[in-house]
């Protein structure tokens, strides 16, 4: 009578080695399984990796842009930047009214 590999077909005139064939197919199984989420895992590290520099890239071109337009703005309407509020000194001077307060 003829035993035959679950895992890879061949075939055995022993239970037992059958049974030793079945058992290294079996862990050559789980290595192959295991080194394929390995190198899923490996890759969606990867893309995600490529994502947030690509968003990082965005985010300082688009700060630039802002210290840009934010030095332009300044320059233009002769202002200038206190703890993130604009204080207009054109509307300062001209209206003696008009307190600044720091």
């Amino acid at each position: 009578m003829e035993y035959t590999c679950a895992y890879c077909g061949r075939s055995y005139q022993t239970i037992e080695e059958r049974t030793k064939c079945e058992e290294k197919c079996h862990n050559a199984e789980i290595l192959k399984s295991k080194k394929k989420e390995s190198d899923q895992r490996k890759e969606d590290m990867q893309k995600d990796y490529d994502e947030l520099k690509m968003l990082e890239t965005e985010r300082d071109k688009l700060e630039k842009q802002v210290r840009e337009k934010r030095t332009e703005f300044c320059e233009k309407y002769d202002t200038f930047e206190d703890n993130g509020f604009y204080t207009f000194l054109n509307d300062t001077f001209r209206n003696p009214f008009w307190t600044v307060r720091f």
